[in-house]
Formats: structure tokens, C-alpha cells, sequence
């Protein structure tokens, strides 16, 4: 677990709905990698993990 997920996990963004926390998890920290540039590169590139 990163240090973001221990800051931001239950993080209140809405002082006025209070019950409403976020939920962040490891893996919002990639981006996919696109389709065309894993093609282009095979097979040095894989695809992100849970993407």
C-alpha cells in the first residue's frame, strides 16, 4: 500500500456530506497503456495490472 491510498483512502472532499468518502486504491495510480503502443512495441510492453 502507497502513501497515497493511506492519505486519501476515507477522505472527506465535501464538507457538507460528510458520510460521502473516497475510495482510492493502488492501482488509480497507472494509466492503461494504449492498445496502439503495446502493438508497437511487442513485447517489451504489457498492459497495466486491473486494466
Amino acid at each position: 500500500m502507497g502513501i497515497a491510498t493511506q492519505k486519501l483512502n476515507g477522505f472527506v472532499s465535501n464538507p457538507l456530506a460528510p458520510n460521502i468518502k473516497l475510495k482510492y486504491e493502488d492501482k488509480y495510480q497507472f494509466w492503461p497503456i494504449p492498445q496502439t503502443e503495446i502493438d508497437r512495441n511487442q513485447p517489451a510492453l504489457k498492459q497495466n495490472p486491473d486494466y
